[in-house]
């Protein structure tokens, strides 16, 4: 097929193909979720209060595969990132069916970035703020393997609220997707609309109020999706860009992930302890209903997004210092709010969603 058509055919029937067999999927998973025990229940940490199923993921993760299969040239980086995202479809299915302890996950994680790492070209070739020579390959392997797992870990957390972890990596991977196509770099381009497909195909499903939620299946594979891609476009489509633009094009997943550990840190836990301090928490505790948060959530990472493709081209220290800024004016702020004991409105809607 992928030899047959032009590439712009190309692009455009992967997203569409994406989005129809995950919107053919969904119904079907929701359906056989309660048989395989895929059902999150609610508990003391989460939002919701009914049962929901946790298999949306699945349908994220195969009408993506599907697609990239179907209407990409399965160069080494494509074969590569299909062999990984299938280990973190079988680790991710049975995470949401047992809830693996976090050494068992990690293990998983850890696992299908070694498959990607090993099977593919991508790594850190160019560091911010270190110019033009590049890295030794065994250093920038290892940092890529550190900034892939840490990227996976928080899209992974980010996946807070209805709709949540899905808007925030379909901005950011349409983002790439319209670099990448500029840049002349295809086979990126469909795979970033090929994902882009499947996660508009679950959100019919995952707007609030869910009837389906990805589960650790989707949100791991996305944010190891979206980490891949902004290294493919910045470390090999277009070497011209900065090396530091993923900080912005990835911006609230990290940026939510370091604020968290942060507190947790200062507060004498552990980094990895679970508690209600990420954004789309506080968010809430001030007042603002579900769809608010969400809203207010997604507005910051287009901003960011919007910030970053405009200035792309300039220099490592730049989008660095943007993105320090960017993190203490969203701290500074929300921290204030609390301090004022500050509330939007006093009983927001309550909210089905999850952590």
């Amino acid at each position: 097929l992928y030899s047959k058509l032009g590439r712009p055919i190309t692009l455009i029937a992967s997203f569409l193909i994406s989005i129809l067999i995950a919107i053919l999927m969904v119904p079907m998973l929701i359906r056989f979720a309660p048989q395989l025990g895929l059902i999150d229940q609610p508990n003391e940490r989460k939002v919701h209060s009914t049962q929901i199923p946790r298999i949306g993921g699945v349908a994220i993760v195969i009408a993506s595969l599907c697609s990239v299969l179907l209407w990409t040239s399965l160069d080494q980086n494509i074969i590569a990132f299909v062999c990984a995202g299938s280990v973190l479809l079988a680790f991710g299915l049975w995470d949401d069916k047992v809830e693996l302890g976090y050494k068992a996950k990690f293990g998983g994680q850890f696992l299908a970035v070694v498959v990607f790492l090993a099977l593919s070209d991508v790594y850190i070739r160019w560091f911010p703020l270190l110019g033009l020579e590049e890295a030794p390959r065994f250093i920038g392997i290892l940092v890529t393997g550190v900034a892939l797992l840490g990227i996976t870990n928080a899209v992974n957390l980010l996946d807070g609220l209805d709709g949540l972890a899905g808007g925030t990596t379909l901005v950011s991977l349409a983002a790439i997707a319209l670099l990448a196509f500029t840049a002349g770099a295809h086979e990126l381009a469909v795979l970033s609309l090929a994902i882009c497909g499947g996660i508009i195909g679950f959100l019919r499903y995952n707007t609030h109020p869910a009837r389906v939620f990805m589960g650790d299946t989707g949100s791991q594979f996305l944010g190891f999706s979206v980490g891949v891609a902004a290294l493919m476009l910045t470390q090999g489509a277009n070497t011209a860009l900065s090396p530091a633009l993923p900080l912005l094009l990835l911006g609230l997943p990290i940026l939510d992930t370091l604020t968290v550990m942060y507190i947790r840190i200062r507060e004498g836990r552990s980094p990895f302890s679970p508690d209600k301090q990420h954004f789309h928490h506080r968010l809430m505790a001030l007042g603002f209903a579900h769809y608010e948060a969400v809203s207010l959530i997604y507005l910051a990472q287009v901003s960011m997004i919007l910030i970053g493709s405009m200035m792309r081209y300039e220099n490592d220290a730049s989008l660095i210092i943007i993105f320090l800024g960017y993190a203490v004016a969203v701290n500074g702020l929300l921290y204030l709010l609390e301090k004022k004991n500050w509330k939007f409105r006093s009983s927001p809607t309550a909210s089905k969603s999850y952590i």
